[in-house]
């Protein structure tokens, strides 16, 4: 949705009602899951693309997490940060894989042995389905997440960059080797006996062998705490080391004894950083002092709200 006011949802329960019994059944249209039964009612057409859209004009920003069984795809309003975004013209997507997704045991067997991988590829297809809107700009898409979600956005931002052009990656997996045994050994088996998988996940190999570019057209920023005793700070640091060798150009913040997620002032400075990016990157202005004061006084730390 684009709006005008942020703190106000676009439309309000009167103006959908009104849409809905002014417009014929046959404008409404389903969009089937790829992998599942469920489908996306994309109803209240009008509601959506009201009048005055620009066509290639609206950046794209999706939110992801991607974890098995984690979805984040609910029947909910959107926080105060995401009017931020929809104040701004900005299209916010949130996407589930079929590994993340309400697929049970089905959906978890697709990834068994070799996480984020078909991950990968049903986020790139998810955000295919609204490049395909003319009104978008294909040009201007983002993607953040932190944990899996900040493996998942190193990847579509490398692997993905023909789609994915801007991303924002927190305290990332970047090798299942590193992780604790209880959770990765679940989905993944034991190193001993799934050496293929663990070696062919690893995201430093693949980010070394993917098309980023590192430039003003496709950025990673990550960001990770040194004291994160859930997804250590080695991972960040091996990838960070195969980038530089690579000479593949990135953003990086790290948080000295910060934990998985910041607190206090670092969790300011982190989204501070993470607004100036956006603002570089994706909308392409620059971002005054006081206009970012004033979004991290009415948004606070809302940009990674849900993770």
């Amino acid at each position: 949705p684009v709006g005008r006011r942020p703190g106000f949802l676009p439309l309000s329960l009167r103006d959908w009602l009104y849409l809905l019994l002014r417009t014929p059944v046959s404008s409404y249209f389903f969009h089937r899951f790829l992998h599942g039964l469920h489908r996306l009612f994309h109803g209240f057409r009008q509601g959506f693309c009201c009048g005055g859209f620009r066509t290639g004009h609206y950046p794209v920003l999706v939110s992801i997490y991607g974890g098995p069984d984690s979805p984040r795809v609910k029947d909910v309003w959107g926080t105060g940060c995401s009017q931020w975004w929809a104040y701004h013209d900005v299209i916010q997507v949130v996407l589930d894989n079929r590994v993340s997704g309400p697929l049970g045991k089905k959906g978890l067997e697709a990834a068994y042995r070799h996480l984020a991988t078909v991950e990968v590829q049903d986020f790139i297809d998810g955000l295919k389905y609204f490049l395909d809107n003319s009104a978008v700009n294909k040009a201007k898409t983002g993607v953040y997440g932190f944990s899996f979600g900040g493996t998942m956005t190193t990847l579509l931002v490398t692997e993905g960059c023909d789609y994915f052009k801007y991303g924002i990656a927190g305290g990332g997996v970047y090798d299942w080797a590193l992780y604790d045994t209880h959770y990765t050994e679940r989905y993944m088996d034991t190193p001993q006996v799934n050496p293929e998988g663990y070696a062919s996940t690893r995201v430093m190999e693949r980010v070394s062998k993917s098309g980023y570019k590192g430039d003003r057209t496709n950025m990673l920023r990550i960001t990770h705490g040194t004291a994160d005793d859930n997804v250590h700070f080695q991972n960040t640091l091996q990838l960070v080391d195969q980038m530089e060798k690579d000479c593949k150009d990135l953003e990086l913040a790290i948080y000295p004894e910060e934990y998985h997620g910041y607190r206090g002032l670092k969790s300011r400075h982190s989204t501070m950083q993470d607004y100036k990016f956006w603002y570089r990157y994706l909308l392409r202005r620059i971002c005054r002092k006081h206009l970012l004061k004033n979004l991290v006084n009415n948004y606070g730390t809302g940009i990674y709200r849900n993770r």
